[in-house]
């Protein structure tokens, strides 16, 4: 048996058809750290390619060799996530060593600059698009919810994926240049989130709240009452996936309305993610702030306006629910609001 193929760094090794995570990476993917795509599997300076399992000279290495130059003495090139240089040599002399060391010397500094320049240019976020965990791999887990809704207490049990969990927790890590950055974290495409709303749907009719604004209400108690988690204190902002904000049981204003927006569109309701300022009370802060609205056929109160669609989008606050009143569909539960701005769910 060959030895296995490992990048020179230890982050990454070849089993013969892919590149996969070294345990060295699983520690090191925190930092950034952008993984070999397994995609193209030729040194990058173009002289080896990797075919059934064996380094092969490309075409220009036989260009090279006829043309007097030696491959450096490895047997196989060995590839890392950067720039991975294979080194040549020309036949030495007795007059010209001197000159090929200082040469050698130059060569390696200047890749070494050139590695330094690579690394340091690695964005973040380029970094966790690719997910170390697969959807539906690890174990399943029950994570179970309750809370009051009409003077009733009502719990559901939901059964969540760990590989699903960490697939999201680790990718789009880091947020937001632009506003329209916070839509991605609503999933309207996993299987999970239909189920999720699967169950609160038939939740919703079991206890008697069939309409379209009762099972959205019902649905909207069930959100408001996930605790209120605040971010890392890194002056980061940290948007969760729906998924992550039920693993954790815990979420902030844009994590609670992901998770709204999510089910409700499994539904096939409409709605809309909104960024604005709110205020509390009378002479207090204005805080950044999200929030929800939803179309509802023939129903009153307060709504968000789309340019270009004239329907309206009623009020969701998805951060808190309090079953005394003050809280639902189509109620503005802020003393004002200012800096308005929707984006249509798709």
């Amino acid at each position: 048996m060959s030895a296995p193929i490992i990048s020179e760094d230890g982050y990454w090794e070849y089993d013969g058809t892919e590149w996969v995570p070294t345990i060295k990476q699983k520690f090191a993917i925190q930092s950034g750290l952008i993984p070999h795509n397994g995609q193209n599997i030729v040194s990058d300076d173009g002289f080896w390619e990797l075919i059934n399992g064996e380094w092969q000279p490309t075409v220009k290495q036989q260009m090279v060799r006829q043309n007097t130059a030696n491959p450096y003495g490895q047997t196989e090139p060995v590839l890392t996530n950067v720039y991975q240089p294979h080194y040549y040599y020309a036949n030495p002399s007795p007059n010209n060593t001197k000159a090929l060391i200082f040469v050698g010397v130059g060569f390696a500094i200047a890749i070494l600059i050139s590695i330094i320049v690579i690394v340091a240019s690695i964005s973040p976020e380029l970094a966790k698009d690719d997910p170390v965990y697969e959807i539906g791999s690890g174990d399943n887990q029950l994570k179970s919810f309750s809370w009051e809704y009409n003077d009733r207490s009502y719990s559901v049990d939901l059964i969540l994926n760990e590989g699903t969990y960490k697939h999201f927790k680790y990718k789009y890590e880091y947020c937001c240049l632009e506003d329209e950055d916070y839509l991605r974290y609503i999933d309207t495409d996993s299987d999970y989130i239909d189920e999720v709303a699967q169950v609160l749907n038939s939740a919703a009719i079991e206890a008697g709240h069939t309409s379209m604004f009762g099972k959205a209400e019902f649905i909207l108690s069930f959100v408001g009452t996930i605790p209120y988690v605040f971010d890392p204190d890194d002056n980061l902002d940290h948007p969760k996936h729906p998924i992550e904000t039920l693993w954790e049981n815990g979420g902030d204003c844009e994590d609670s309305s992901a998770l709204y927006a999510s089910i409700m569109e499994s539904l096939g309701y409409e709605t809309v993610f909104v960024l604005l300022e709110a205020q509390a009370e009378f002479g207090g802060d204005w805080e950044r702030h999200a929030m929800i609205g939803i179309y509802i056929p023939n129903h009153s109160g307060e709504y968000f306006a789309l340019d270009g669609d004239s329907r309206p989008y009623y009020d969701a606050e998805t951060t808190h629910w309090d079953d005394d009143g003050g809280y639902g569909i189509g109620v503005d539960v802020w003393h004002d609001l200012r800096d308005i701005y929707g984006y249509e769910v798709e």
